[in-house]
């Protein structure tokens, strides 16, 4: 009896693993892209000069390092001073919600 309930735990332990880590991988592919997909938008001219807002889920389960910075804007260029070192865009933990907001400050040099 004890064998089959610690092989149970064991397997909800990994599926809870196999889903945090799922859930942290996709929210740093998007984030990221995100990032990268602003970067090229401004070497092409179709945006200008920008800045990073670091935004939390604004709720209960929003750890003290996320809530700590939410709301900081810093330029395109620099990183978020986190808890966890400099972060150019969220996650900053495992399950971490947070996002950027992009904030055109200066409009492109050249307009189309």
């Amino acid at each position: 009896v004890a064998q089959d309930k610690a092989r149970k735990y064991a397997e909800r332990q990994n599926r809870s693993r196999a889903s945090t880590i799922a859930r942290t991988e996709i929210s740093n592919a998007y984030n990221n892209g995100e990032l990268l997909g602003i970067k090229d938008a401004q070497s092409k001219g179709y945006i200008g000069v920008v800045k990073k807002k670091w935004i939390t889920a604004n709720n209960e389960n929003v750890c003290k390092s996320c809530q700590k910075i939410n709301n900081t804007e810093v330029g395109m260029d620099e990183d978020f001073q986190t808890d966890f070192g400099g972060k150019s865009c969220p996650t900053m933990h495992p399950c971490c919600r947070c996002v950027i907001s992009y904030i055109e400050v200066e409009p492109p040099a050249k307009l189309f």
